[in-house]
């Protein structure tokens, strides 16, 4: 995610970015290459990069979407709390129930790279459009072991995240959460009252890759 937004953040502003980002001492320190200052110029280009993925965001949503997205990937990658929890779930061979989470984060990142790779290549076609994302959502959710999506089962690892001091960093996505569930069963009753056009779309894919 730093590579895509400090890419395009360089494209836009080739002449004082750039030569921080040249410069080893100074890249990632200085004004124009600090990874905040970086992620708030990206945000002010996203809907130029491609307006039809983001033109139903708001400003304080695209915001929240970037700087969550970002926060997240340094937690799971240098947090020794989420890690030690990551380990007790492959203990446990319990991937599966986090394997959502990290497929919908890589595709988020697959679509930031998508648009941006499009802007830059001036490409006005439309190569994905919004069935194959919610089909790809789809079959991310086909990955969970639905037996274990039960609160008993799933509150076990908030030990391993000290939810007693740490539970306060929930509260602000109890509305994406709600959100997010309402779509996911928006979403699961049109594929499954749409089988065959989704039958057809995928095999019309099939046709034009031959």
């Amino acid at each position: 995610m730093e590579k895509i937004m400090m890419a395009m953040t360089i494209y836009f502003d080739p002449k004082y970015t750039y030569e921080e980002f040249k410069n080893l001492e100074k890249c990632g320190k200085s004004a124009n290459t600090r990874p905040t200052k970086v992620v708030n110029n990206f945000k002010q280009k996203i809907k130029e990069i491609n307006l039809l993925a983001f033109e139903d965001f708001t400003d304080e949503e695209l915001n929240m979407l970037l700087d969550e997205t970002y926060e997240k990937l340094c937690l799971y990658t240098h947090s020794s709390i989420v890690v030690s929890m990551m380990i007790e779930v492959s203990k446990n061979a319990d991937e599966d129930l986090f394997i959502v989470f990290f497929y919908f984060m890589l595709d988020f990142l697959k679509v930031l790279l998508y648009c941006c790779l499009k802007y830059l290549c001036n490409d006005d076609k439309d190569h994905v459009d919004m069935i194959c994302l919610a089909i790809g959502c789809f079959f991310n959710l086909s990955k969970l072991d639905k037996n274990k999506l039960t609160p008993e089962y799933i509150n076990k690892y908030k030990k391993y995240l000290h939810w007693d001091i740490n539970s306060h960093f929930n509260d602000k996505y109890e509305g994406i959460l709600k959100t997010l569930k309402d779509d996911i069963f928006e979403l699961q009753n049109d594929v499954n009252e749409n089988r065959w056009n989704i039958n057809d779309y995928i095999l019309g894919l099939l046709k034009k890759d031959q």
